[in-house]
């Protein structure tokens, strides 16, 4: 699980993620993400906010559903470092949309499709 302060909550900003209409798409996930802005000095996001999402009709089992948000958000944690540390995750918020696939997907696709969004979408955005 996420800390408190990475989580996204407010309405207000999912919705200005999915009109910003910047998005990267693969067989496992889809990922949606808004720039920070520049002009705002004292901006109250300090850290990327992050939300993932499964759609109930693709599985109706929670235990599945849940099985596939824990595996997308280990792989984000690992490739968050080191995207930390090279200076490439700069987003004020990122929504990542879990696909049918991702619950069979072994954990190596997950990690690298993780892992390659977030590099299409720094040089698709940035």
């Amino acid at each position: 699980m996420l800390p408190r302060s990475e989580r996204l909550a407010r309405s207000r900003l999912f919705q200005q993620v999915y009109a910003g209409k910047k998005k990267v798409t693969t067989d496992l996930l889809m990922l949606y993400v808004l720039p920070k802005k520049a002009d705002k000095k004292n901006s109250s996001y300090k850290q990327t906010k992050v939300a993932f999402v499964i759609k109930k009709n693709l599985c109706k089992n929670a235990v599945d559903r849940n099985r596939a948000k824990r595996r997308v958000i280990g792989a984000y944690k690992i490739v968050k470092t080191q995207l930390l540390d090279t200076g490439k995750l700069n987003w004020q918020a990122i929504v990542w949309i879990i696909n049918e696939k991702t619950l069979t997907a072994t954990w190596d696709e997950v990690k690298t499709t993780v892992l390659n969004c977030l590099t299409q979408a720094n040089e698709k955005y940035t």
